[in-house]
């Protein structure tokens, strides 16, 4: 069986819609973007290999991700796991839905992550999460 990805999907959380790469069955994306979510379609089981070119100098600030309100598609940047409020903490509080949904490849199925800090899930390296945000905020991961 064919088990190179068929299509990646993204989501453009600031026009509201769905972003395809690959045409004729055949995935064509060549770069991914940090802190972007991504569905890829897969015909069979595999372990998808990213590559990543050397690690730049870190920036004088942190990296900042806009989140426009509504449903966003974000990816978790960080390379350990992290409870999903610590992740959140740069948000308003209230200015998001309490609980954030993650797809679960080895279920097959959406996990709901809640993000109250004394019970809070937990996003692993390679994730996206899908949150609803009530007013556009700025995402800072936090430094380690």
């Amino acid at each position: 069986k064919d088990k190179k990805p068929k299509v990646i999907f993204s989501y453009d959380s600031e026009e509201k819609k769905w972003l395809r790469f690959g045409k004729s069955g055949t995935s064509d994306i060549t770069t991914i973007e940090s802190g972007k979510g991504y569905w890829i379609y897969m015909k069979a089981y595999d372990v998808l290999i990213v590559q990543r070119l050397p690690t730049p100098e870190p920036p004088a600030l942190p990296t900042t991700y806009h989140l426009p309100a509504g449903w966003c598609l974000a990816g978790f940047t960080e390379t350990t796991s992290m409870s999903a409020s610590d992740y959140l903490e740069s948000l308003e509080p209230g200015s998001y839905f309490r609980w954030i949904y993650v797809w679960n490849a080895a279920n097959q199925e959406w996990d709901m992550l809640d993000t109250k800090q004394d019970s809070a899930g937990t996003l692993n390296p390679g994730q996206a999460f899908w949150i609803y945000l009530y007013t556009d905020q700025d995402l800072i991961p936090p430094i380690p």
